[in-house]
């Protein structure tokens, strides 16, 4: 007898996949100019159950900004919304929730600190909440993966350290109905 043994090789390379790299030019709201689609460094992205993609914060010329943009992929436009994030921070997470809100999580904000504070977005009626002191280690750099019973799992990333921050290999899952 014999044995016949096969292997699979797997190569993963890292690949940089910016979904908005690939769009074409669009149109902003109010405006009949055209202007190509840039991602701002450190912008959150999140597709909606509509196919619309809101678009967070982010790193901008003096550092982490609040801004709040709707992108439209059917009409090709952007729209400013009229709310913004109370807390500019740039490199957070914001994941879309089982009742439709946003939690954005973590960040380095405009002093060059890790955000500490975790905003509830409500997109439809345009309101932010900031949720209450969180258990949760603050973060940058990190995930947040919605389970299937509707926890959020947040993993990785770096932490407030000592003197400065340091890499944060633990997760940490965060239930929201107890928010």
């Amino acid at each position: 007898s014999f044995v016949c043994l096969s292997a699979v090789v797997v190569l993963l390379l890292p690949v940089r996949f910016d979904p908005l790299s690939q769009l074409s030019p669009i149109l902003v709201s109010g405006s009949s100019d055209r202007q190509s689609a840039t991602t701002t460094t450190g912008q959150s992205v999140t597709l909606l159950p509509d196919s619309r993609w809101l678009l967070l914060g982010g790193k901008g010329s003096q550092g982490p900004v609040s801004s709040a943009v709707m992108r439209d992929p059917h009409s090709n436009r952007l729209t400013t919304l009229n709310f913004k994030l109370r807390y500019p921070r740039a490199w957070h997470t914001a994941t879309l929730l089982p009742d439709g809100s946003i939690l954005v999580f973590g960040g380095i904000g405009p002093d060059g600190q890790i955000v500490s504070v975790a905003e509830l977005l409500h997109p439809e009626p345009g309101q932010s909440e900031v949720l209450p002191t969180s258990t949760l280690t603050p973060r940058a750099y990190h995930t947040a993966t919605l389970l299937t019973d509707g926890r959020l799992l947040i993993a990785g990333g770096i932490s407030p350290g000592p003197q400065s921050a340091i890499d944060n290999p633990q997760f940490e899952l965060w239930d929201p109905a107890s928010k």
